[in-house]
């Protein structure tokens, strides 16, 4: 699965990020 392209991924991980 990827989730290089998903734009909610990237803002997922971020939010995890924090």
């Amino acid at each position: 699965m990827q989730f290089q392209l998903d734009p909610f991924a990237v803002i997922h991980q971020h939010l995890l990020a924090t």
